[in-house]
Parts: C-alpha cells; sequence; structure tokens
C-alpha cells in the first residue's frame, strides 16, 4: 500500500463536508487494500494524526516551528526560491507550505515513494528519539523523508508530525467505514461501537476484523487498556430525564474535578495486546522496551514502579505518573483485577474544602511531581466500579455495581461519591 494513494484519499476527505461520502470514501479504501490489513491498521492511526492509540505514550513532541525549520533548510539548498516564512504567513498551515516547497523540488526518488509500512517505521524513529540534541535528530529524519514526497504526501506528512491533521473524520465514522466495507451497510454499528468502547485502539479493530472476522474482536474488557468513558447529555429539563431513563433514578453529586479510570492489576505482556502493529515498532526502537517478552510500553514516565496501577484522563491518556499518591493508596487497599470510575479532586485539608478545578489541573505535569504532591493533595471519589477481580461488571445492573463499590470502600481512604465531608 503506497503512502501517496492514502494521501489522496486524505486529500478527497479534507475536500469533503458529508459523513455519508467521507464514510463511502473510507469504505472504498479499505476494500481496495482489504488483503493489506496490518498496513489498514497503520493507516487507521494515521488518519488520527498518530501511530498509536491514544492510550499508548507515543507522541512526536516535535512542533510546527520545527518542522517549518526544515523546510526552510530545503528551501535553502534551493537557492532560497521558496520563502516559507511568508508561505505560513499566507497559507497558515505547514502542510500546504510543505505542498508548495515539494512542488519546487526535482522528482528524483519521488516515482519509488514510501510504503505506509516504510514510512510508519520512519514516524517510530521520530517518537522514539529523546534526550540531549533530539530535535536535531528528528529534523533529520523529517527532512530525509520530505524530499522523496510528492506534494499532496508532504502535506499530509508534515500535518501528521506536528499534530494538525484537519481532516474532520471521526471515529464515529471510522467505523461507519468498516461496517459498511465489511457488511455493505451501517448494521455492525452497534457491535463496533461496544467493541471500541472496551478497547479503544481503531487500528486493532480493524485489523481484527479484516484478519478474524467478527469473531476476532469479544468486547471483552481487559484491564490496563481504557474504556472510551460516556460523557455526559443535556436535556432540556428534569421531565426529559424521567421520560428517557424511568421513573426510578440514581443521582450522584458531581464534583469539578478531573475524571480518572484506574486500573489495578495491570500487567502488560503481549498476549494481552493481541497483534496490535505498534507492538513490534515499539520494541525495536524503544530504549523502554522490556525483557522476556514484556512489553515495557509505559515505563518512560512510570514513577509507581511495579505497583501495578494505571491511571487514565477522560481523553483515554495515562496520567499514572502524575498522581503517585493516587496509586499508593490504590495498590495498598483495591484488589488486582479492579477498574474504578473516578474523579480526583484538590483538597485543602486546613479548611477542610476542595481547591478551584485550575489548581488540580496544575498537578497534571512532567516535572516537578513531588512538589505538587506535597502543595496540591487530592481525594480520590469513586463513583462506579467496572471490573472486579478481573472479571468484567459492564453488564450488571447499575444499582448492582454500587452495592458491591460501597462494600468495597467502606474501610479504604478513597469511597463512593457523597456529600458527607
Amino acid at each position: 500500500m503506497k503512502f501517496l494513494e492514502l494521501a489522496e484519499l486524505f486529500e478527497k476527505l479534507e475536500s469533503t463536508s458529508s459523513r455519508n461520502e467521507m464514510t463511502a470514501l473510507l469504505a472504498g479504501f479499505i476494500t481496495r487494500n482489504r488483503s493489506e490489513s496490518e498496513q489498514l491498521a497503520m493507516a487507521a492511526y494515521l488518519f488520527m494524526g498518530r501511530v498509536a492509540p491514544l492510550f499508548v505514550p507515543a507522541e512526536f513532541n516535535y512542533s510546527e516551528k520545527s518542522m517549518l525549520n526544515v523546510m526552510v533548510g530545503i528551501a535553502t539548498q534551493l537557492g532560497g526560491e521558496v520563502d516559507i516564512t511568508k508561505l505560513r504567513s499566507e497559507l497558515g498551515d505547514a502542510g500546504l507550505v510543505a505542498f508548495q516547497l515539494s512542488e519546487k523540488l526535482d522528482g528524483s526518488g519521488k516515482a519509488e515513494g514510501y510504503q505506509v509500512s516504510d514510512l510508519y517505521e520512519q514516524l517510530w524513529k521520530i517518537i522514539n528519539t529523546s534526550g540531549s540534541g533530539s530535535i536535531a535528530t528528528k529534523s533529520n529524519i523529517a527532512g530525509e523523508i520530505l524530499v522523496r514526497l510528492t506534494p499532496v504526501e508532504a502535506k499530509f506528512f508534515a500535518r501528521i508530525v506536528s499534530g494538525k491533521m484537519r481532516l474532520g473524520v471521526s471515529v464515529k465514522t471510522f467505523l461507519d467505514a468498516i461496517s459498511v466495507a465489511l457488511k455493505g451497510d451501517k448494521g455492525m454499528r452497534e457491535r463496533l461501537d461496544r467493541c471500541y468502547g472496551v478497547d479503544p485502539d481503531i487500528g486493532w479493530l480493524l485489523y481484527s476484523m479484516l484478519t478474524h472476522g467478527e469473531g476476532g474482536v469479544d468486547g471483552e474488557l481487559v484491564v490496563g487498556i481504557p474504556l472510551h468513558s460516556r460523557l455526559v447529555e443535556r436535556v432540556k429539563d428534569f421531565d426529559e430525564v424521567f421520560t428517557r431513563l424511568g421513573e426510578e433514578i440514581i443521582f450522584q453529586p458531581k464534583f469539578d474535578g478531573l475524571r480518572c479510570q484506574a486500573h489495578v492489576g495491570v500487567k502488560y505482556v503481549e498476549s494481552t495486546m493481541g497483534e496490535r502493529v505498534w507492538i513490534e515498532p515499539m520494541k525495536m526502537h524503544s530504549s523502554t522496551a522490556g525483557e522476556g517478552g514484556a512489553l515495557g510500553l509505559f515505563a518512560a514516565d512510570q514513577s509507581a514502579g511495579d505497583s501495578g496501577v494505571e491511571l487514565f484522563s477522560r481523553n483515554l491518556e495515562r496520567m499514572t505518573s502524575m498522581f503517585p499518591d493516587v496509586v499508593a493508596e490504590l495498590s495498598k487497599h483495591i484488589d488486582e483485577g479492579t477498574v474504578l470510575d473516578c474523579e480526583v479532586i484538590g483538597w485543602d485539608a486546613d479548611t477542610r474544602s476542595f481547591l478551584p478545578f485550575q489548581e488540580t489541573m496544575s498537578r497534571k505535569r512532567k516535572h516537578g511531581i513531588d512538589a505538587a504532591t506535597l502543595d496540591i493533595p487530592v481525594k480520590l471519589f469513586v463513583f462506579d466500579i467496572l471490573a472486579y477481580k478481573g472479571k468484567s461488571l459492564l453488564d450488571k445492573d447499575t444499582e448492582e455495581r454500587l452495592e458491591l463499590l460501597d462494600k468495597l470502600l467502606s474501610e479504604v481512604p478513597a469511597r463512593l461519591a457523597d456529600c458527607e465531608d
């Protein structure tokens, strides 16, 4: 599968506003390349401007400014024929600048092009370059790639690496496209929604469906892989609440904190992760790869050591290292194989009051974590339990889950959300 074909699809999607047309374009692409299931999985991440799902800490950490500097260097070799700074000011997009720069380059090396798998591996090299001089090394890799790309490929390569894809393709549209490609209509959406909800890895979902059919994904919760959080749905008034939910409703207070999904008893090994295309590139290029088959995926910023606890945000981002105090309490008091839905809130012990949301958010940091833990202590309010001792509770009645949760938290610092304090 050529990256050029994928980039041309990106171009069509960008100029399409109809979701049904987007679905048809995506479904056609999947159908044409159905035999290339691994590269289709890689392409699924590239649609989102990534190489792996959000719960994998695989960030480019490469700014648009750095990409523009690479282009300035290439333009200089052309004798200053292209004014990169001026183009950026006029076009407002590094991708469009890369397109125009590529048009000025000669065609040597462009005919062969990159396969999606080749480019995917190069992107991993950028991601796994860190430490002193890393920006220069990333820039060298980006520059070598850029001069080999056609204009449309250069446009989307620049956008992927600088984190600004601008396609307007949502996960929902992508799930529609998988259903249409495999079944001819959107009849699989309910199953796909369920599978993606418990394992939000779009590339793995697509690969599994193509390789193993509908039975390739069981839609079962895995401790260590965050579930896709359901967000609030607004209604006009209380009457509509009762119309939609019935007469018996459980109310829980909403705290102004940071949504946190806590997984206790996490063991990241290949047997639990399946044939995900991002595993091998990460093991090959990352210095954090573990031994004896362990992935070592999350060791780069893991301050909790072997606690077996992972914390994820509402947006599936890993934030374990940001809350070592929460990790310590959970590892001490909660059984392995448990998944809790929680809210982290800053707490002033002197005034026995919550801290403003902005102060709680200041705990989300990469540096100065120990000091922040002392300056801004937090409370963990648990409002739901999604798995217990390795068994999913997603199909259990809400009241039954909350009864178990109340019993579980009755003698530990974390507790079911209430207003007693």
